[in-house]
């Protein structure tokens, strides 16, 4: 009987090891989120200030480019504190995915998710497990918008060699994207045949109930096309059967946000016009960057 109950007491002591440095691999998991966390959060007062700054009436576009790239050091930036790994080498923000970088830059310099959605824990007790990490979708790209906004996307089925790509989407108009709203968009290539003289074209329809918005379009690669306030381009030579879709979304993510308004200050001018667009556009950054800093206060 006693060398059984020391048997049980051994693998009790042994238990308790386990749970002593499954905590103790908690803590410092916790501790560099934590860090990490702090990290962003600090630059994204510095965004807000340069933001700020940008919206100074008597800076021309020239002077807001140089603005445009502090900025964009800010993204890269917070990139790198996203990008944050344990003591072990796994990133932190990458959901279950340990050993996949959850932002990278995709062609066009901007930032991706690559990560998913999932939460890991740790094991500190016999019936008690701890999260261990939150995702990054979850706490840097899941965030309200300040205002509706729209994103792009190519179907998985496009056949175009090399594919043909569609731009980010910007909103020239907010209003009637804002009557648009919820609704999405989706751009269809049709036959050569359908118009003449024959050539690459598309019909853009409302996804919900495929009302036509645009019939038999003539294509041209990087020309802009706007339909319900928003505009995008869609670059290369699709095929015909060749399907885009162009949808609406409630949430902006923090980097994506600031890269959309780094986008602005380089492309918008100094005409009366598009000094309101930026003036729209700073208004809805700011509003995005406050909601990111309340998400990030909810996680820590």
């Amino acid at each position: 009987i006693a060398s059984t109950r020391i048997l049980q007491l051994n693998q009790e002591l042994a238990g308790l090891d386990q749970y002593n440095s499954s905590l103790s691999t908690l803590n410092a998991r916790l501790q560099r989120e934590e860090s990490a966390l702090s990290g962003v959060s600090d630059l994204i007062q510095r965004a807000q200030e340069l933001i700020g700054q940008s919206g100074n009436g008597a800076l021309d576009k020239e002077q807001r480019g140089y603005i445009a790239v502090e900025l964009q050091a800010v993204v890269d930036g917070m990139a790198q504190f996203m990008n944050a790994r344990d003591a072990g080498g796994e990133y932190l923000f990458s959901g279950f995915q340990g050993n996949e970088q959850p932002f990278v830059k995709d062609a066009e310099g901007r930032y991706q998710y690559h990560g998913d959605q999932g939460q890991r824990f740790i094991q500190i007790g016999p019936v008690t497990a701890v999260a261990a990490n939150d995702s990054g979708h979850d706490v840097f790209m899941n965030i309200a918008s300040a205002s509706p906004t729209a994103k792009s996307s190519a179907a998985d089925g496009n056949q175009g060699q090399p594919p043909a790509a569609i731009s980010r989407v910007n909103i020239r108009d907010q209003s009637a994207f804002e009557a648009f709203y919820p609704e999405s968009v989706v751009i269809q290539f049709n036959p050569s045949s359908d118009i003449t003289p024959p050539g690459l074209n598309y019909t853009i329809t409302q996804a919900s109930d495929g009302r036509i918005l645009a019939q038999k379009q003539p294509f041209g690669s990087g020309t802009e096309v706007q339909v319900a306030g928003m505009s995008f381009r869609i670059e290369g030579r699709p095929a015909e059967g060749n399907s885009f879709k162009v949808e609406s979304s409630s949430k902006k993510g923090l980097l994506e946000g600031l890269e959309d308004y780094i986008a602005d200050l380089q492309r918008l001018g100094n005409s009366t016009g598009e000094r309101q667009q930026l003036s729209q556009s700073l208004e809805n950054t700011i509003g995005n960057l406050n909601k990111a800093q309340d998400q990030l206060i909810k996680t820590t």
